[in-house]
This record gives C-alpha cells, structure tokens and sequence, in this order.
C-alpha cells in the first residue's frame, strides 16, 4: 500500500472514529500503532475530536469533552477563522446559547477584514453570497466603506478602527432575506420588544403568530411583518429538510465569483452542484456520492438558504399561506408549484455533452445578454446546465447578432462563431425533439471520483464531446462516448503514437525533465518555428511562459496549451521549461534558406566545426523575428497556409465510382486539398476509427532541397468540433440522424473506441513511467520524421 492510500484510509479511520464516539481507551493497540501519525497519543485524540467533530457537522453530545457554551463558541470561531458560512447547522444552539445572528457574525466577519485591510476577494464564494444576502454588502460597498474609513481622522488609529467602521456599514435589506413559505420560523427570546421602540401592526400579528405555535411556516405568516422581525434579529430561520426530500438547481443568480476555501465540506457543496437531480432523493445522492448523509443535507439546506436550489415540493403537499404572499409579490408557494420535469421523466434518449472551461469564455467574453452571462456562470460553478436550462442557452445564443458582434471588432466575431457552433451542435443532437440535452463541464466531472462519475454518467445514451478539450477523463464507454477514450488522448504521448504507428510526421522531441540542451537535434534544425507543449503529470497541458517576455501564454480560455516559438528563442525557452515539466517540441514551419546565406554556413562548419555550424543555422532563421512571434491562443489560430483540418466522419472512397465521387465532391465542399484527406484516410484506417467524431489537422512540410510539399499528420482529436463552421455543420448533419447517435453505431463505435484505447496505453507503458508517477517518460525520446528512438544528448 502507497503512502497516499495509507494516509486516505488512516483519515477515513479517525472520521468513523468520531462519527461513533469512540474513545481511547476502545481503540484496538493494533490500530493505534498502525495509524499513530494520524490519531497520536490519547492526549492528542481527545484534543483531536473536537476539531474532526466539527468538520463532521458533529452536535456537542457526541463528544461532552468540554461544557456546551465553550463547544458551539469553539465552532463559530473555527467557521470565522476560515471565513466558512454561519454555521447554520448549530444555529438554534448558538441562538439559544450565545446570542449570535447570521447577521451579526457576516458583520464582525467583514468589519475584521476592513480593519485589516484586506480585499473582499479574500471571502470565499458561498460566504460572500450570504454576506450580500444578509447585510447588503457586494464588492463595490465594500470598496466604498473601505475608500469611507480610510477617509476617516480616526482611522490611523487601530484601536478605533472597528467603531469607524460600524459607522460606515449599510443597514440590513428587507427583501434579500425573504424566506420560502416552507421554511419554519422561530423567535429569538422570550420578550416581545425593545423598550422604546415601537413595532408595526404586521409586526406585532406576525410575532404572535409565531409565539402561539409550537412551529409556524414562514408562510403561514405577513411576509412584509416577518421580514421586518428578522431584519431586528427576533426570529429566525430554519431551512430543514429529510433524506426523502428532492432539490433541484436552477441557473445560478447572485452567485460572487471569489475564492475556494478548499475545506471538505465546499468541496461537497460543489460535488452536489453538478450531481443533484430531482429524480434523487437526498439520501440517494449521498449514497451516490459516498458521503454522509448529515453532511449531505447540511449542504442541500444551505443552498436553498442562499437561493442556488429549490426545494421539490412532494405530491399533496399544502401550505395555508397568508395572503400576503401573494398581494404583495411574494415567492410563489412551494406546495403550489407543479413538480418540474426531470432528466430522466421520459423515455426519450439523453445525450451528455460535455465541454470544458473555454466553451464558457466564449459565452462569458462574447455575449451582451444578462441572462446569457448568468447560464455562463452556472455552467462554470456549477459545472453542469439541465435539459431545461439548456432549452433556455438555445435560445439565448439565438438572439445574438452576427453584425453585433462584428461591428465590436477585436475577437467578438470569433467569440459569436464559437456560439454559434454550440447552438448548432446543440440543436443536432436534439434533432428536432428526439433527444434531451444535458451539459457537463470537463473539470466538475474530473473533481467527481470514479464510481460517482460513472453513476452519474450510466443514465445517459451516450457522451459527447467538445473538440479540442484541454483535458479529459478516464472513461470505459459505457455509455458510449463521442469524445477521448482516454485522458492520454490530451498528453504529447498521443501524437508520438500517432507518428510512430503511421510513420509520419513532423520531427519531434519529448524532453524528459530536468533535460539540459545547448543546441536542438538534428533533425528538428530545418525549421524556422516551432509547437511546443508542457504537460504535468495529470497528463493535462500547462500553460507555457515565455522567457523573454515573462509571460505565461497558452492556456487563455481556450483550452489549447500550444505554443509558437521561434527558433532564436526556443533553446531558452526549453532550458527554462523542462526543469519543472517534461516539454513536447516540435517542428512546425520549415526554413528555406538563400544560396548565399547557404554557402556561408558550409565555410563555417567547416572551419568552426559542428557545434559553431548548428548555432549558425538556429540563427539563420532570425531575419523576420517580429513576424515569427505569433501564439496559437484558439485552436483556430493554426497557419491556413501551413494546416489543414480534415473533420471525421467523412466518406471513405472504395472502389465503386459513386462513393469516390462523393468522396471527392466532398472534399470540394469543405475546401480542403485532397493530398489532406488521404493522410486523414490514412490515420482512419490505421486506427480503425471510422465512426468516430473529431478531426485530423495535417500539416504541410517544404523540403529545401526540392521545393517539394508533402502533408503529414499533425493531430488527432476525438470530439465535435466548434472552431471551424465548415467542419461544425458536416459533423452537425450526422448527428441530427441516426448515422452516429443510434443503438448499433454506439455500440460499434464503442468497440473501436476500447481497441484504440488500449493499442495506446500499450505504446505508452513501452516509454513511460507507468500510471503510479503520471505516464511521464523515463527518457527523452525522438521521432526523425519516419521512426521514434531513445534521444541520447552529448
């Protein structure tokens, strides 16, 4: 056993400890010595449980180590210290006991951040949307109260600085805090009011109210006269909810974009964010996501708290509201409300798509909708839109306008293309009604272990994926998947397979890390530009940073970490790179070089010798630096000139006249050169890749000597493809059909798609390290132009 899956069983082992009170003295001596780093001496234990009870959500009883007052104040001090939400769990214990509103401790919270300086960034993403909710305070007030007290005489004084900012805070809104007519309201203490002020009528009934019944639904009440009592902190809220009970996440509105707290209990909130569905009940999701059922709930309660889910109303249920929820423009009540469609209502095939994080830039940096910016949000926090929602991006990206769009100049025209590609696919793969969408982002999958992904994913007919993506996940094709079969498929390892099994390509370099290089091999010296890609050892592409600019370029939102480095540059660059990642180079723009400059380099190899004529020529080639500089920041950025993009399916010529002439009639359509589409024949035969959706871009190289072009393979991606509106529509025609989406070709496709998988994880396990360090590779390999070797540097 690993130290890592040692220390994951050991941290499980202490939480089952304390989920069943176990002290000391019934903790098996084997266990204690075996896990001695994570549970220490019985002194440590004890003082352990009270900080593991409280990342339980664990109640005082089931620990009685110290008295109850001194427990729940232990735990808001722990919820402030990392600036986590009111710790709503213990709200009725820490009401009763201490006296501490929501309100008040998101007050202290922020006045402590004002009084230190710090920025509202600094407040994690759920808080921050409490803190709105509850004390009316976004970022641009905060930034106004800080620019108010900095302005402050008494502000230099540290001392005074909290009483200066509680001059400057807003007063709480009334309608923020608005409940949902389920929620049950309670009073805060026995008295009535405050001597010397004087309540409303509405108060006064909605108090009563509330005192005469043992448990009173905020519905059953004024909504203007409750409303106004939790605005003076006498009643507040409990959101409760069973294990039978169903919620459903709607776009997100009023969602802060701020920092991850990167605590247990938000990385459930977010597990939740993308696995919730109504047709699980909350004990069924903990049950699919293996995590506590207390928890589980704790998380669902607040997201209905902060408005980012809705409660399912079961079928019966009735509230008695008071008319004042509807006179008055209140929340429509939840036992009124139709139960809402689900993914899995009927019996019509559902398709997964599934897109990663440059799809929501496209959306975010190109749209003029509020409504289409808010779908954008949900579908990067929440990393996923339901069938319904994505009825509602349909027809969103359907108002924007072209001409918009292109009259805003800069990169909004590439921006809308994109859109519009996602609206196209969308609409093919529902095909007029026949299928429902739903929408995954890459990472929130990713985060997902495998059994819940798996889960999650099995209710699906099939997955389909955006090309190209900048990483993916492992996946067995059940249920099929239109996308990567493997995550190797986004690692350099993929192009060396593809140039090694075809026998063809441009020269490149895997360096290994921590590589040293005075001089590029021999045959990669013929270019004048070069692809370079680092990757890490989750096989995802990282970013690369230029050494003369500083710069960190590539990975800008589109998911495409390539970058274009010129061959004056590219020795420093390497040498500044492999020391932290292993780095993919290759060839990508030959040099054609004048006879005269040609004749020069011969005079000094011969009399410098080898070393001297390899540095020439790397310098040879920066006569036009400037124009040399550009990045591939969208996979669209390749040079026309120099690639060629060949989408899959196409028609594969046989030796009948009719299926050649559509072949080529094909090829005419598209615009592609036919010498392209034979490399593409090539690759699709070589892997038996037929059925599968993607592209292969080819690449054309000059031989100096001949002046001769040839094309060669350059990539190949699986995935529908959204950069190019050629390719788009072609794919798009099939998928609107059953050619691609129907039983027998998912299943046949699905085959293909587990033999290509394995032929590459076969070649990879020849060269690499294995999958316990990453796939990384053990040397530094080199492939010529026609064979791959072990690279052997002087």
């Amino acid at each position: 056993m690993g130290m890592a899956d040692r220390s994951n069983k050991g941290l499980n082992l202490v939480l089952d400890l304390v989920r069943t009170q176990t002290p000391w003295s019934k903790i098996p001596p084997e266990i204690r010595k075996r896990y001695q780093s994570q549970l220490g001496t019985e002194d440590k234990w004890e003082r352990l449980r009270i900080p593991w009870a409280l990342q339980l959500h664990l109640p005082h009883h089931t620990t009685m180590l110290i008295p109850k007052s001194k427990f729940y104040y232990r735990a808001l001090e722990a919820f402030r210290v990392k600036r986590m939400p009111y710790p709503y769990h213990y709200q009725r214990e820490i009401i009763d006991l201490l006296g501490i509103l929501p309100r008040r401790y998101y007050s202290e919270l922020i006045a402590t951040l004002l009084a230190s300086e710090r920025g509202f960034d600094e407040v994690p993403s759920f808080t921050a949307r409490d803190v709105v909710r509850l004390i009316n305070i976004d970022r641009n007030a905060y930034i106004r109260i800080a620019n108010a007290c900095k302005r402050d005489n008494q502000w230099s004084n540290v001392k005074r600085r909290h009483a200066v900012i509680s001059r400057y805070l807003p007063p709480p809104p009334l309608e923020e805090g608005t409940p949902d007519p389920w929620w049950n309201v309670w009073t805060v203490g026995a008295r009535k009011q405050e001597e010397g002020v004087e309540w409303e009528q509405k108060e006064l009934n909605a108090f009563s109210t509330i005192t005469q019944s043992e448990s009173t639904l905020a519905g059953e009440v004024s909504r203007t006269g409750v409303n106004m009592l939790h605005c003076r902190g006498r009643v507040w809220f409990e959101v409760k909810l069973t294990p039978q009970d169903r919620i459903t996440v709607p776009p997100l509105e009023g969602f802060v974009m701020n920092k991850l707290n990167r605590d247990q209990f938000e990385r459930l909130m977010y597990e939740i964010f993308v696995t919730a569905d109504e047709s699980y009940t909350l004990q069924e999701l903990a049950t699919v996501l293996n995590a506590d059922l207390r928890l589980v709930l704790d998380a669902a309660s607040l997201y209905c708290r902060l408005g980012f889910a809705k409660r399912v109303p079961p079928h019966g249920e009735s509230i008695a509201l008071h008319v004042s929820w509807e006179s008055e423009g209140g929340n429509q009540p939840t036992g009124g409300l139709e139960r809402q469609g689900t993914d899995t209502d009927d019996l019509r095939d559902r398709i997964a798509l599934v897109y990663d994080a440059s799809v929501v830039s496209w959306l975010m940096m190109g749209s003029f909708s509020a409504t289409l910016k808010q779908l954008s949000v949900s579908m990067f926090e929440v990393g996923r839109l339901r069938a319904k929602s994505v009825e509602q991006l349909i027809t969103e990206i359907g108002k924007l306008d072209r001409n918009t769009a292109a009259a805003a100049g800069g990169e909004f025209l590439e921006y809308f293309e994109y859109s519009a590609a996602l609206r196209r696919t969308l609409l093919s793969i529902q095909a007029g009604g026949k299928r429902k969408v739903s929408m995954f982002r890459l990472g929130s999958l990713a985060n997902l272990d495998h059994k819940t992904r798996a889960k999650l994913l099995e209710r699906y007919t099939c997955v389909v994926s955006i090309a190209p993506s900048r990483a993916t996940t492992e996946h067995d094709q059940n249920p099929p998947s239109l996308g990567p079969p493997s995550r190797l498929c986004r690692s350099p390892w993929m192009k060396l397979f593809l140039y090694q099994s075809l026998q063809s390509g441009p020269a490149s370099v895997l360096f290994s890390r921590g590589t040293r290089i005075t001089t590029l091999p021999h045959p990669l010296r013929k270019y004048r530009r070069y692809l370079v890609v680092e990757w890490d050892a989750s096989n995802s592409q990282v970013a690369s940073s230029n050494p003369v600019t500083g710069k960190t370029e590539g990975l800008d939102g589109s998911g495409n970490g390539v970058l274009i480095v010129h061959r004056c540059e590219i020795v420093l660059l390497l040498n500044s790179r492999i020391t932290l990642h292993p780095v993919f180079v290759q060839g990508y723009e030959t040099m054609e070089f004048e006879d005269s400059k040609q004749g020069k380099l011969r005079e000094r190899r011969t009399s410098s010798g080898h070393a001297r004529w390899a540095s020439a020529i790397m310098m040879a080639g920066c006569l036009k630096r400037d124009e040399d500089m550009r990045r591939i920041k969208s996979p669209n950025a390749h040079s026309k000139e120099l690639t060629a993009v060949v989408p899959l399916p196409f028609p594969t010529t046989k030796a009948d006249t009719k299926e050649k002439k559509n072949s080529i009639e094909g090829r005419g359509e598209l615009g592609v050169p036919v010498e392209a589409y034979e490399v593409a024949k090539r690759v699709v035969m070589e892997f038996g890749v037929g059925r599968a959706v993607g592209y292969v871009r080819t690449l054309t190289e000059i031989n100096p000597k001949t002046k001769e072009i040839k094309w060669i393979p350059l990539e190949l991606e699986f995935g529908v493809v959204m950069f190019q509106h050629n390719s788009n529509t072609t794919q798009c025609k099939l998928l609107e059909t059953d050619e691609l989406l129907s039983e027998e070709a998912l299943k046949s496709h699905a085959n293909d798609m587990t033999a290509f998988a394995k032929r590459l994880d076969k070649f990879v396990s020849k060269y690499s390290s294995g999958p316990g360090k990453g796939w990384l590779p053990r040397h530094s390999l080199l492939f010529d132009g026609h064979s791959l070797r072990r690279l052997t540097l002087a």
